[in-house]
């Protein structure tokens, strides 16, 4: 299966569920709280963590999948829980983030203080030590995570798949490896771990997951012109600086 091949015996549901978007529309109000409460150098970040188009592929995903009425998620390295606030498809759920980052925690605070995060509960923790029951969430998210040079895709997945239920979910994105060359001609590639797309998918079958699906993250870029060139990418080439992976695990 490439990356953007659907997966046939769903296709007919999955269709019917992308129409829908499923993000929460207060972007204002989530950029004016990060604003609030961010300190320094987080604050250039306020209008990337604020765009909630980045978390599009994720929301149609859980929504086209993810259809339990009530469960445990794991957000692992959660940032300043753009995914609990925007994707609400996860509202109805009790959802644990962590972070290793301490300049996220006035953020959880203040989204509390103001009627947001209620299913939410968050810790400072690392992702490398931080340990679960066995089988415990129903669905676990890997979101910008693995693009940190120090943490490694296999050794993540391994560990965290103790902490899934088994039917459960994992959502992560990684970065492509084929777009490395474009990034750097265009000035804008950074000391980030990138993986061959293929392996990633082939890694995760091979752990007795079925992939659902594998999509380009993020083509609704900020500014047109970036837009555009992100879609001609796509529709022209089959090409995405980033994929958002969705894969079950083995029922018991």
């Amino acid at each position: 299966m490439s990356c953007n091949e659907p997966v046939m015996d769903i296709e007919n549901t999955r269709r019917q569920a992308l129409t829908i978007d499923g993000i929460d529309p207060r972007a204002d109000e989530y950029a004016s709280i990060l604003r609030e409460s961010l300190k320094n150098d987080f604050r250039q970040f306020v209008d990337f963590f604020a765009d909630p188009r980045r978390l599009k592929a994720m929301a149609q995903l859980l929504q086209a999948y993810f259809a339990a009425p009530q469960g445990w998620v794991l957000n692992v390295g959660c940032g300043p829980f753009a995914t609990e606030f925007f994707v609400q498809s996860l509202h109805r759920h009790s959802v644990v983030s962590f972070d290793y980052t301490r300049a996220f925690a006035p953020i959880y605070s203040a989204l509390r203080a103001r009627g947001h995060l209620a299913n939410t509960s968050f810790f400072i923790g690392n992702v490398l030590s931080t340990e679960f029951a066995p089988e415990t969430f129903d669905l676990i998210i890997m979101h910008d995570l693995l693009y940190e040079p120090m943490l490694d895709l296999s050794l993540l997945f391994r560990k965290y798949d103790r902490f899934l239920r088994p039917g459960g979910f994992f959502f992560l994105t990684v970065l492509d490896m084929r777009t490395r060359w474009l990034w750097k001609l265009l000035g804008r590639e950074k000391p980030c771990k990138r993986y061959e797309i293929p392996a990633v998918l082939a890694e995760i079958r091979a752990c007795g997951y079925q992939v659902l699906d594998c999509v380009p993250w993020s083509l609704q870029a900020r500014g047109r012109l970036n837009q555009v060139f992100k879609q001609l990418l796509w529709r022209g080439f089959g090409l995405a600086n980033e994929h958002a992976i969705l894969a079950r695990k083995a029922p018991a």
